[in-house]
């Protein structure tokens, strides 16, 4: 048969037909239905597969039939009406190749060879139906089987009850059967009963061995320990004195840190004067700083005036020069005017001595300024010179400073180092003595556990001596034995006693040396305590000094990063001061320069003047203008007069700035001098501190060793009473042990003697309870058969649901066939 496939459909064409859902909706009836076929009454297995096998047979050939595939068609849209498409299988075509044709209107394809997916999903239900009948058949089956198995079982057990029954009444009467019956259940008691008895004396024997052992070795241990008694108290003798030392050492080390924190109460007060001192000085700094660059801006103003001045001086020495050519000019033209200017002579003579006399006043003012500026350049040279020496001593003396800070770090870092390990040392210590408490807590615990055994052991005697009386008073025939026995066990009773009397006086003796252990070693342990609390505190307070020593030093680094910069800025600035002069110099070296110049026209022009003297006559109306031009020069002496003035006043205002700047200096080289005795003194301080806290950290070490020994010492004190009181327990076990064994003995004689009375009269119930517990069992047995029987019948009614459930699903696919079939034949009729 080919497998048939659907025809993969165009985007228009892509929707499922309403046919093929309701053919998956027919066919997945049957899986909604599963759970009802477990209820099936009947075993119609083979009739459910056959109309299972007819249900494909018939789907087989409906999907074998041509079917017509319609789309659903809107009434609104007119356009999709004229491209349906539809899908035919053509019987002829069935075993050629698929094949299309399409015209407008209707598709025709061949889909041969192609398994639809509905199909697939059909078989696949079938297959699965056909798989649970068939495991259901083998199910029913097996349980048909398996109870005829267990009927024959109960025919066969029935028979064999019977038959023995039968056996029973005409072999043996009643009362002989159930005499045997008993007689042979006593038989197998009794020999269970000796061999348990065996065993029992078996295991008497190991633990009469054991304590023999355990005796011993309890004897070895007490003699050892009477050994060790007067190394013990000289022990505790040594460990008294190492107490007192170190609280005498707890002393001492008590006032010396008590001494270090005042001294280092008074560094930190110190310390705080000194960083406000340093604040202030800072804020003082700054504020001069500002000044003096505020002094700069206004000589740089200054200069700049000066050099507005030299080029306006420079102007009027050209238009002078313009002049005496314009005056030299005109000479020529008043030659013939000399005799009126003979007359003019003696006036202007006149004028030029006093004008001379004035050159004269002013070149002699000119050279005390010289004179007070070269003074002013020697003093600033000196005082420069003098302060780089200083600056030179201060940063060697902060270089000391650091060198030795940086020594007082790493002395601190190897003293951190040493508190390192004596801190590790006392937690090792602790340690140890947090499991030497352990130790004596289980000590403790298994005396208590030897206490517990003893006071049961005494117990047990006395029960066993009740016991024994009884015993005696039932049991005359065997009195000898019992006699022998007694005597032998009183012997050894009271040589047991007496070795446990001399253990309990041993161990009592022990508790008391215990307790006198746990009193030193609590006393040890508080000693050790605070020790260890003031060697914290000491870490505590040592720890607290560094880190206050840590800060001071950052501050000290910050203080000399602060001092370093200020003696940059100040460098800086005393660098543009020596510019400032030095150009100040230079001006003033071309202001001499113009005003040799001056001096030397002015010389040339009175000479010409005198040369042109006799001259005067003819040039009268020419020295009427040189009147004029008098006039002027004496506005122009007064303007330089006033430059000079001002050139005066800078210098005072430089002189007071240079003044204050020495006098800061001087201050401030006082001050750290101060600071460098200040500091030197606090440095041996604490290196006086420093040798005394190392002289007292090595005392420490050596206590801390001694104390280690005396704590190994008594680690092997311990170790020696922990084997003592082993060895005592081992004793105590022994006798423990052999107390119980005899008292097992006479348990079982008692035991022995109880079975023998009550044996008879626990036949007649034993018999009695066999019967009821054979009824019971029968009982039991058709309770199984009966809930068996109902098993069975409610597997059968599930099959026959499941059969009736197949029925019904056949039904509804013929009719669904039915429905199919007239469908494409009214698709036909439409067409």
């Amino acid at each position: 048969m080919p497998k048939v496939k659907p025809l993969a459909l165009p985007s228009r064409e892509g929707r499922a037909s309403q046919q093929d859902q309701a053919d998956l909706q027919v066919v997945c009836t049957g899986r909604r239905r599963i759970c009802a076929l477990l209820n099936t009454p009947s075993p119609c297995a083979s009739t459910a597969i056959c109309h299972i096998q007819d249900m494909r047979s018939r789907l087989n050939n409906w999907f074998q039939k041509p079917r017509i595939s319609q789309p659903e068609i809107d009434p609104d849209n007119l356009q999709n009406i004229e491209t349906l498409r539809l899908q035919r299988l053509s019987f002829k075509d069935l075993d050629s190749d698929p094949t299309g044709l399409y015209v407008e209107g209707i598709a025709i394809t061949a889909r041969g060879y192609q398994k639809s997916p509905l199909k697939e999903k059909i078989e696949d239900v079938l297959s699965e139906v056909v798989n649970l009948v068939e495991r259901l058949e083998a199910d029913r089956q097996f349980a048909e089987e398996a109870l005829q198995k267990e009927k024959r079982r109960r025919k066969v057990l029935v028979n064999k009850i019977d038959a023995i029954a039968l056996w029973k009444l005409n072999e043996h009467p009643a009362i002989i059967q159930r005499e045997h019956d008993a007689c042979s259940r006593d038989i197998a008691e009794l020999q269970w009963q000796l061999k348990r008895e065996n065993q029992k004396v078996d295991e008497v024997q190991e633990k009469l061995l054991q304590s023999e052992l355990l005796n011993r070795k309890l004897q070895e241990d007490t003699e050892f320990a009477r050994n060790q008694i007067p190394i013990v108290k000289e022990n505790n003798e040594r460990q008294e004195d190492f107490l007192r030392l170190l609280e005498i050492a707890q002393a001492e080390a008590d006032n010396v840190q008590a001494s270090t924190k005042e001294d280092l109460l008074q560094i930190e007060m110190e310390l705080e004067k000194e960083e406000t001192a340093a604040t202030k000085e800072r804020v003082a700094h700054q504020q001069r700083h500002e000044e003096i660059l505020d002094e700069l801006d206004d000589r740089l103003k200054e200069l700049n005036r000066l050099k507005v001045l030299k080029k306006n001086m420079l102007i009027g020495i050209e238009k002078t020069k313009e002049a005496v050519i314009f005056k030299e000019k005109k000479q020529t033209e008043f030659l013939d005017r000399l005799p009126e200017i003979a007359n003019v002579e003696k006036a202007e003579e006149d004028k030029i001595s006093h004008l001379n006399l004035e050159l004269e006043k002013e070149v002699k003012k000119n050279e005390q300024l010289r004179d007070k500026r070269n003074s002013i350049q020697r003093e600033s040279e000196i005082k420069i010179s003098t302060w780089e020496a200083e600056l030179v001593i201060t940063k060697a003396h902060l270089y000391l400073r650091n060198e030795a800070l940086e020594a007082l770090l790493k002395e601190n870092k190897e003293y951190e180092q040493k508190i390192d390990d004596c801190q590790t040392k006392i937690c090792k210590s602790e340690k140890q003595v947090k499991q030497l408490h352990e130790e004596r807590k289980q000590m403790l615990q298994k005396i208590n556990d030897n206490d517990e055994h003893w006071e049961k052991a005494k117990q047990e005697l006395t029960e066993v001596t009740e016991q024994h009386r009884i015993i005696k008073a039932e049991l005359d025939k065997q009195e000898n034995l019992v006699i022998k026995e007694d005597q032998e066990a009183t012997i050894i009773i009271e040589g047991l006693r007496k070795e446990l009397a001399h253990l309990m006086s041993t161990v009592e003796k022990l508790k008391g040396k215990l307790a006198e252990l746990s009193l030193e070693l609590k006393k040890y342990d508080d000693c050790s305590e605070l020790a260890n609390r003031g060697l914290q505190k000491e870490f505590d307070e040592s720890y607290s000094a560094t880190q206050a020593l840590e800060a001071i030093v950052k501050r000290m680094k910050e203080l000399i990063e602060n001092l370093e910069k200020t003696q940059r800025e100040h460098e800086d600035a005393l660098a543009d001061l020596e510019k400032d002069i030095k150009l100040n110099r230079d001006q003033l070296k071309v202001a001499r320069d113009l005003h040799g110049a001056i001096l030397w026209k002015i010389k040339n022009g009175i000479n010409r003047y005198n040369v042109l003297m006799n001259k005067t006559k003819e040039y009268q109306g020419s020295s009427r203008e040189m009147e004029k031009d008098i006039e002027a020069i004496p506005k122009v002496i007064a303007e330089l007069e006033k430059d000079l003035d001002v050139v005066d006043f800078k210098n005072k205002s430089a002189a007071r700035t240079m003044s204050t700047l020495q006098s800061d200096i001087n201050n401030w080289q006082l001050r750290t001098d101060l600071l460098k005795r200040r500091s030197l003194a606090h440095l041996r301080d604490r290196r006086q501190l420093m040798e005394e806290t190392e002289g007292f950290l090595e005392v420490a070490r050596a206590e801390n060793e001694r104390l280690a020994i005396e704590y190994q010492d008594l680690k092997k004190m311990l170790l020696e009473a922990r084997q003592e009181s082993v060895s005592a327990l081992r004793v105590k076990n022994r006798v423990h042990k052999k107390c119980s064994y005899y008292t097992e003995l006479s348990l079982l004689q008692k035991r022995m003697h109880k079975v023998l009375v009550k044996y008879l009269e626990q036949r007649s119930l034993r018999f009695l309870v066999d019967l009821e517990e054979c009824q019971t069992v029968a009982r039991k047995t058709s309770q199984k058969i009966s809930i068996a029987q109902g098993k069975f019948s409610e597997e059968i009614q599930l099959i026959s649901v499941f059969l009736q459930s197949i029925r019904e699903s056949s039904t509804t696919t013929k009719n669904a066939e039915k429905n199919k079939q007239t469908s494409p034949d009214a698709t036909e009729v439409n067409e």
